[in-house]
């Protein structure tokens, strides 16, 4: 499978870019999903602390992808949620919630966390807010009056963030290389449609 490699920098700027409309939907509280959804989150508290909103962060735990094998599990594992009995319980139910992932891929993850929260937690409404959405067939749906945002991303590349890389230097190498080849490839795009001109559809073939 092909891979996509983003830096902290790259997410830093698409988390800014989304922040401006995740201020409209006025969030009390953030859940973030782990461990994907953790350095979105606090990226996303610290924009809008600086846009006058103090948005407490709650994490919850759940697994779909098998890291060893970069394949995907067949159900949900949820390892952390929000205890009966602790403040993140009272802080959520009744509260405007902001759910914060990194990748919107199949949507099985993204639909099990706003389903569980909506039973157990009772939120009075809810929001994404995903860093990068596949555009591709999605295994499950959000409800139409879920207000979702996110930066939506072409193909079905294993993407690859910062976060989860060993060796930083070469995490952001391959992202500069990537984008390297892309614009070279815009560039001969954008070459051969000028070399080649319009069509000229009056041309009869005789």
């Amino acid at each position: 499978m092909a891979k996509r490699h983003y830096t902290y920098n790259d997410i830093h700027k698409t988390v800014q870019r989304l922040a401006d409309k995740v201020v409209e939907f006025k969030p009390d509280v953030m859940v973030a999903i782990g461990g994907g959804g953790f350095i979105p989150a606090r990226m996303l508290r610290g924009m809008l602390t600086a846009r006058g909103m103090k948005v407490p962060i709650f994490a919850v735990s759940l697994e779909l992808y098998d890291d060893e094998t970069n394949t995907t599990r067949s159900s949900v594992t949820r390892l952390q949620w929000l205890g009966e009995n602790s403040d993140s319980v009272s802080d959520v139910r009744g509260k405007r919630v902001l759910v914060v992932d990194e990748v919107d891929d199949t949507r099985t993850t993204l639909a099990y966390c706003v389903n569980e929260l909506q039973k157990t937690n009772q939120p009075a409404t809810m929001a994404v807010m995903v860093v990068h959405n596949k555009l591709k067939d999605k295994r499950h749906a959000l409800s139409d009056d879920i207000p979702y945002f996110a930066e939506n991303v072409e193909g079905d590349a294993w993407i690859c963030y910062p976060w989860e890389c060993d060796d930083i230097d070469e995490h952001d190498r391959l992202a500069l290389q990537e984008k390297v080849i892309e614009k070279a490839i815009l560039r001969l795009e954008s070459s051969l449609q000028f070399n080649l001109g319009p069509e000229d559809d009056t041309y009869s073939g005789v």
